[in-house]
């Protein structure tokens, strides 16, 4: 006799087996016995007629194999059958239940979609920029290499000092605990066409980046070893550049292109998957070549991808690289003014401490979204207390019911999880579309596979918890206990109240602690708004002018430059001042070198730290409303001039009782360094 469905996917396949080799042995002998009979009746004699029928049915063992494994593929179909057909007896039953509560439903769907969205949305930035920030081959291995000071950086901002050719060339002959090290430059240039300049994104690498990085040319080819060695001005171009402008013309190789008044010709076209880590949030429009063994200034000051050999870690390879530095020193330079510094790509991401926090904020959404839903399928099932109870007195077996509440939970969970997703990849795009200047790499995010398994994982573990705490309270009660009187299951009903009680607190717990965390993030930025800046923000306004390198070689061609720009704007009607600087407020310029008061003792030989220092011409004060607060503003702005300004908390923090002005300071750099007058001191300005 066939087996019912559930007890014959839960029976043991020892059993099973058992059972057709006991099916298969008497078909066997009930075939032998028929033809044996067969065979008497024809005038053979018993012994002789089942001989002759062993024979004729062939081998048994073969024989008994084959409708063993015929056997199976029945069984193997029939239970697949069963199960599918249970599967869609159950669907269209939990789609029709579902569908009669239409307003308990959507509430629970849309819950769910909003705690997954949001988790989706904010996992698909922290995936696509911390945790896959390189789209290179054996990205796990690939870090950033860079110089530090000697002293530890206190300033509070990232910076990352280059490395010069002959460093880099040190690096790549002596450190064995990379496989490779690649430089890279990025830089804008001036595209000349018969109309307006076009402003180009460049990046400057070696022949072996593209390999590197695993692309390979769209078209033509890519650098090679005899373009250095011949110094022609080849470059590749990026392929979105090719595509809009030049209209994938396929015949664009071996033409001549204008760069900052000089002439390249191109060689080949680059995919858009080719991308520098520091420009990772948009394309990179020209390609041009680093002749390394050239470069012999070690003027040439690069960034460095490197990728570690299995095994290394970055403290090891970090020592490695100092040990170079230290055996290899660079022409009249102390050997320990710089030390090296490995990170990892994470280190890109200026945000990344907020956004680990925003992640946590989201979960804790997610919580009280599960919470909510949870509350309301408890809900739901203490109303459906006595259908379960007439569905088991009227035969449904408790293993039915709990398979019934697990496919409507997972229905639930599988519309709310794919509305989520639509939710995040929503609010992934107006993130990414209204982000701000200052957070350019969010435009690098993007709706991942890992965040698609990440909302599916949430969708079928939320289906199956949920159906679990409504299959569990349903179980705790005999289908006898529901159907009696209501006096009967007050402690029942004591239970269902503590549990939901236990919800209640849970969400108001998780709720008060984001309303305490946004409550507090407000303040701080309404705090912020009433910042004194230090200098007048109303109606200030920075333009920043890059100049081609060809046609302002030197500081006196800049100069001349940037004397005639401001001269220009303040003529505009409605400019009332008007200066030129190098940096503004929110940016930083250093110095590097030991700072030197006068009368202190002088800075150890070959110590080095990152002074703030802008450069900036008289005017810069007045036109940003930064107050003076003692002495003068300079008037010597030639390249001998020996005065300086200094802010109020320098100040301070050298001369406490006041009266800064006057004395000297100098920043040494390789033992030597120009002793500078302090004329005045100016008010501090806030950093952004």
């Amino acid at each position: 006799m066939i087996r019912t469905g559930i007890r014959r996917v839960f029976a043991l396949p020892l059993r099973v087996r058992r059972r057709w080799e006991r099916d298969v042995e008497d078909e066997i002998k009930l075939h032998l016995v028929f033809r044996a009979e067969q065979l008497v009746s024809a005038g053979r004699s018993a012994d002789d007629a089942y001989a002759e029928a062993v024979r004729r049915f062939g081998p048994l063992h073969e024989s008994r194999a084959r409708l063993l494994d015929a056997a199976r593929h029945r069984e193997r179909h029939m239970q697949r059958t069963e199960w599918l057909d249970d599967a869609r007896q159950d669907l269209a039953f939990a789609l029709r239940t579902l569908g009669r509560r239409k307003g308990w439903t959507a509430i629970t769907i849309l819950t769910l979609a909003l705690g997954i969205g949001a988790t989706t949305a904010v996992f698909s930035v922290v995936s696509s920029l911390l945790l896959h920030p390189l789209p290179y081959p054996d990205a796990g291995h690939i870090v950033l290499v860079d110089k530090q000071t000697t002293h530890a950086n206190d300033t509070g901002i990232d910076v990352s000092i280059t490395v010069g050719s002959k460093e880099l060339l040190a690096w790549r002959q002596q450190a064995h605990s990379f496989a490779a090290l690649e430089p890279y430059a990025t830089s804008t240039m001036a595209l000349e066409t018969a109309g307006e300049p076009a402003e180009l994104t460049a990046a400057s690498v070696t022949p072996t980046f593209a390999a590197f990085a695993g692309q390979r040319p769209v078209l033509g080819r890519n650098f090679t070893e005899a373009d250095l060695r011949t110094h022609d001005h080849a470059a590749l171009l990026g392929e979105s550049l090719w595509r809009t402008r030049y209209a994938a013309n396929p015949t664009i190789i071996g033409k001549s292109i204008h760069l900052d008044d000089s002439i390249y010709t191109v060689v080949g076209v680059m995919p858009s998957a080719l991308r520098t880590p520091d420009i990772l949030h948009r394309e990179v429009d020209v390609w041009l070549p680093i002749d390394l063994a050239g470069d012999t200034s070690n003027a040439g000051g690069y960034s460095v991808l490197g990728r570690l050999r299995s095994g290394v870690s970055v403290a090891s390879a970090r020592r490695e690289l100092n040990a170079v530095l230290e055996r290899s020193p660079m022409a009249g330079t102390n050997p320990k003014m710089f030390q090296a510094r490995v990170r990892t790509p994470q280190a890109l991401v200026p945000f990344r401490d907020s956004l680990i926090l925003l992640t946590g904020a989201v979960a804790l959404v997610l919580l009280v979204a599960c919470a909510n839903v949870a509350h309301l399928v408890l809900a739901m099932s203490a109303s459906r207390d006595r259908e379960m109870a007439i569905r088991a007195a009227l035969g449904a077996g408790r293993r039915r019911l709990v398979r019934q509440i697990l496919t409507e939970s997972l229905a639930l969970a599988v519309v709310g999880a794919g509305a989520g997703v639509f939710l995040g990849w929503a609010a992934l795009k107006l993130i990414v579309a209204f982000r701000p200047p200052a957070l350019s790499e969010l435009s690098a995010a993007s709706l991942d596979a890992n965040a698609l398994w990440l909302a599916v994982v949430l969708g079928l573990a939320s289906g199956v918890v949920f159906g679990l705490i409504g299959a569990l309270r349903s179980a705790r009660r005999s289908p006898q206990e529901t159907l009696k009187s209501a006096a009967t299951s007050a402690s029942h009903t004591r239970h269902h109240e503590r549990a939901r009680a236990l919800l209640v607190v849970s969400e108001m717990a998780m709720s008060a602690m984001l309303l305490v965390g946004a409550t507090l993030l407000v303040r701080s930025v309404i705090r912020l708004e009433h910042v004194d800046l230090g200098f007048d923000p109303h109606g200030l306004y920075t333009v920043k002018v890059a100049l081609p390198h060809s046609r302002y070689p030197d500081s006196i061609a800049v100069g001349v430059y940037e004397r005639q720009l401001v001269s220009r704007v303040k003529a505009i009607p409605g400019v009332r001042a008007a200066s030129a600087t190098d940096v503004v407020p929110g940016e930083w310029r250093f110095r590097i070198g030991g700072l030197q008061v006068q009368g202190d003792a002088p800075p150890p030989a070959g110590a080095t730290q990152l002074i703030h220092s802008s450069p900036v011409s008289p005017a810069y004060f007045a036109t940003m409303g930064i107050r003076l607060l003692e002495g003068r503003i300079f008037d010597d702005t030639s390249a001998t001039s020996d005065q300086v300004l200094v802010n109020a908390g320098f100040a301070h923090a050298h001369w406490p009782s006041g009266h800064a002005v006057g004395h000297r300071i100098r920043i040494v750099y390789n033992g030597s360094g120009t002793w500078m007058t302090i004329v005045g001191v100016v008010a501090d300005v806030a950093t952004m």
